[in-house]
């Protein structure tokens, strides 16, 4: 018989495993309560899959860490267990790992170079079999990102809140703190992507007033740190707050016209959330034209605590006048507010001739007052007849109403008749007024700097300039010829002047008048043009005023002659002669192709000014001397490159001298360029004194006539006229120069599409005939930055040196001496070119008419 003490007793506990898979393969532990234990290896083979199924395929680890791959084999017939890559290679040379089918594949000593995709291979019945894998060693360079959910809350006293800070780190070395009294938290950290994600949170149980505050949540990392601040409020109660949103000093006592919009605006904050919100309305028939416009307060009172109520009425009418109120309502209160709206209603009045009484009755609101008026006057006409009108007038601040009431129907013809004549002679005087506004107006557009303050310019009103008596010149010594043309205020005289400068001297000059119908207005502008020029003083390159006759009759401008017109009309006329000049330089055989889709039209130049004149005015000019030759290389009849390039440098040497007297021209265009007997170009201002009726090249732009295609952006888009944006006109002028003629922007019409185009920067190609450095100022004038543009000295500078230096004629702006200035007046006539200052012009030649639209006067 066996002692009890050696006896053996025998337990015996089973697992059974109804349904095997290949996730159940694995190591199975019996363990007593002594701690004595027993280990079993189970296979669960599957065809399907000879590795355990994998928990997270993007493993983030750290660096020299070790990373188990759980790949374990469900077959134990399976070879070749190993770790490749996951494109079929081996691993990098010197990693590290531990195949074990049992347990897997452990590597070690992990690095950042690591990081990538592999997989688990091994052999069965001759076949190799994978299982993927990822594997992620981030390198840290940026804080942990960091967000909450929002960053205000509002809790009452006793109530439970949960604040979340959530943020996403490369790897899981980092640290959370949160700094607010007695803060307790947990983290939740979870995988995404190749990153860690983590949400903490801290739990407030029984809110209570010294919870109040700032709760801020920091994170980091070896790179560095990211936090978040959230606002708590805790209150005694909840609340519906209701704030109206309406104009300063208006409240709500809300004033409107009958027939206008109404928005009554709320601001609504509450806590908790607003459950639901309604108005009341003094009438339900404005419904059909009231909106509401009420958004999700629920959620932009958690996010935000407030939003926005509006009710709208369209087309308000008076009998909608009344109080009208919002109310509001959470779970735990409820609250209105309300608007007392007044409809302003204009007077409504009838008359009555009833039992020989007047009645005159009158609605509206606020009451209107009544006034009667009695009216009497004798008729003779056939029979003289007394008739009596009683007028009922009634008003209020809004507006007034008026009736006539006779007290007999005899009068009724007569008195209809004279009314309708009456309101006949009206419509008249009221056209007659509108057309009369609409004719243009007489403006110098040059315009004198007295100060400016960056892009703020201060203007001098030229009406205040000085007239210096020196100008006046005796009237009896003008000799008048033909007419030049006429504009709409005035005209333009050839005439001969007398002792202009010496008693000896006879000077053509042409003569700037006003019409017998022109009006105050145009005498003041024609008086400011004079003004300004005279501040101007002399230049090679404008042209000079040489006199004025302001007293004992009308008033007189004199300047210098031009007798070739305008440039605009001059490279028109001459273009053929240009291209057959190009073409005989560089020869018809070489370069044929240089200029193409030129072909010979005859065209009809209308001209660009407002000077006008029927075509039996003007003949074909006869040159009544021989003239200095355009270039030294060219004849008179000629045009060539050099003579464009010289135009152009004479322009800016012209428009130079304007900026440095603070003189703003604002029309900077071919048209407004004269050429003198020997060629010399000199800008002139038509003002608006031309025809801009009928001048396409002037737009309608608000209540005013525009050389749009010729104004910079500033201007056309902010009315700013300044010397930056004379250059970009300018390199609109320079476009029209080598073009020879052509309209800016040609077949684009002036439209909205223009004004897109212009504000996104859009250029004109170059014109046919530009050489590139002649384009590329043209492009730095189209500069949309106004303070990039060059200046006018720049542009000369660089023009300059495209002129060869034996046609090159240097201008200075040296102020002349006394003897100088009588001898450059003297030098302006026509005869100066080559014939002697004092030889005064032959008189047949005098007398010759110009040729036709080809003289522009300023």
């Amino acid at each position: 018989m066996v002692p009890p003490h050696c006896r053996k007793q025998t337990y015996e506990d089973k697992i059974i495993i109804n349904y095997a898979i290949a996730h159940c393969t694995g190591t199975y532990r019996c363990k007593t309560q002594q701690g004595i234990y027993s280990d079993v290896y189970l296979y669960v083979k599957d065809r399907d899959d000879l590795f355990t199924p994998q928990l997270l395929q993007n493993e983030v680890k750290k660096e020299g860490s070790s990373h188990l791959f759980d790949c374990r084999l469900t077959d134990p017939r399976a070879t070749d267990f190993s770790l490749l890559l996951g494109n079929g290679s081996t691993v990098p040379r010197g990693m590290r790992y531990v195949a074990d089918p049992k347990g897997g594949i452990i590597v070690k000593d992990l690095l950042p170079q690591h990081s990538g995709n592999y997989k688990c291979s091994a052999r069965i019945d001759g076949w190799s079999v994978f299982t993927k894998h990822s594997l992620s060693l981030p390198e840290v360079r940026t804080p942990p990102a960091i967000s909450a959910e929002q960053d205000r809350y509002v809790r009452c006293v006793g109530e439970t809140l949960e604040i979340s800070c959530t943020f996403t780190n490369p790897n899981f070395v980092f640290t959370v703190t949160w700094t607010h009294s007695s803060v307790k938290f947990q983290t939740k950290p979870e995988f995404q992507k190749n990153k860690v994600r983590i949400t903490s949170i801290v739990k407030i149980k029984n809110a209570t007033l010294s919870d109040s505050g700032n709760f801020t949540c920091t994170a980091s990392n070896e790179a560095g740190f990211n936090s978040s601040t959230i606002h708590l409020q805790v209150i005694d109660e909840p609340y519906i707050r209701l704030r109206p949103i309406v104009p300063d000093q208006q409240g709500r006592d809300i004033k409107i016209n009958e027939g206008e919009n109404l928005e009554l605006d709320v601001e609504v904050e509450s806590y908790p959330e607003i459950e639901s919100q309604w108005w009341d309305t003094p009438t339900h028939e404005n419904s059909r034209n009231a909106s509401l416009d009420f958004p999700s307060c629920g959620v932009s009172i958690l996010l935000f605590h407030r939003c926005k109520n509006t009710l709208r009425l369209k087309r308000i009418r008076a009998e909608e006048r009344g109080q009208y109120t919002l109310h509001a309502r959470s779970s735990r209160v409820y609250t209105s507010i309300s608007f007392n709206v007044s409809v302003h209603q204009k007077p409504r009045v009838v008359g009555r001739w009833e039992n020989r009484s007047l009645t005159c009755s009158a609605t509206g609101f606020p009451l209107p007052s009544i006034y009667w008026y009695q009216l009497d006057f004798l008729l003779r006409f056939l029979l003289i007849l007394y008739i009596i009108f009683c007028v009922c007038v009634t008003a209020n601040f809004t507006s007034a109403r008026v009736i006539e009431v006779w007290h007999s129907q005899v009068f009724t013809p007569s008195l209809m008749g004279a009314s309708g004549l009456a309101l006949v002679l009206l419509l008249i005087l009221v056209v007659v007024f509108y057309k009369y506004k609409q004719k243009p107006k007489f403006e110098i557009r040059w315009k004198i700097i007295e100060a400016n303050d960056g892009n703020n310019y201060t203007f001098v009103d030229p009406s205040q300039l000085p007239y210096n008596e020196k100008w006046e010149f005796p009237r009896d010594k003008l000799k008048f010829g033909h007419i030049l043309g006429a504009g709409a205020f005035g005209k333009v005289v050839e005439a001969t002047a007398y002792g202009l400068g010496t008693d000896e001297i006879i000077t053509r000059v042409a003569v700037k008048m006003l019409k017998p119908s022109a009006h105050s207005e145009e005498r003041e502008a024609l008086m400011s043009e004079l003004k300004i020029l005279s501040h101007l003083g002399p230049h090679d390159n404008i042209v000079n005023l040489l006199g004025a006759c302001t007293q004992g009759g009308p008033m007189l401008m004199i300047t210098e002659y031009c007798s070739h017109g305008d440039l605009l009309n001059f490279l028109r006329s001459r273009g053929e002669m240009f291209i057959i000049s190009i073409i005989s330089e560089h020869g018809s055989s070489e370069d044929s192709c240089l200029y193409k889709n030129i072909s010979k039209q005859e065209v009809r130049i209308r001209s660009d000014s407002g000077i006008s004149c029927s075509a039996s005015d003007y003949q074909d000019m006869t040159l009544g001397m021989k003239s200095r030759p355009l270039s030294e290389e060219t004849e008179m009849n000629s045009l060539g490159l050099e003579d464009l390039i010289r135009f152009s440098y004479e322009v800016a040497q012209g428009m130079d001298f304007l900026a440095s007297r603070n003189c703003i021209h604002r029309d900077v265009a071919a048209r407004n360029v004269l050429l003198t007997e020997c060629c010399v170009a000199k800008i002139c201002d038509f003002g608006l004194a031309r025809d801009i009726m009928n001048d396409s090249n002037y737009v309608v732009k608000g209540n005013a006539r525009l050389p749009v295609k010729w104004m910079s952006p500033e201007s056309i888009f902010d009315c700013v006229y300044t010397v930056q944006s004379d250059v970009w006109s300018y390199g609109i002028m320079l476009w029209e120069i080598f073009s020879l003629g052509k309209s800016p922007y040609p077949e684009i019409m002036v439209d909205p599409r223009f004004y897109k185009m212009i504000k996104d920067g859009y250029h004109m190609s170059s014109p046919d005939f530009a050489p590139p450095e002649i384009y590329n100022i043209m492009e730095m004038c189209w500069n949309l930055e106004p303070t990039l543009r060059p200046t006018f000295s720049k542009v000369g500078q660089l023009i300059e040196k495209l002129l060869p230096g034996s046609s090159f004629q240097r201008y200075t702006n040296m102020q002349p001496s006394q003897d100088d200035q009588e001898a450059s007046k003297l030098c302006d006539s026509p005869s100066a070119c080559e014939e002697s200052c004092d030889q005064s012009p032959d008189h047949g030649a005098e007398q010759q008419p110009l040729m036709k639209n080809n003289y522009q006067f300023c």
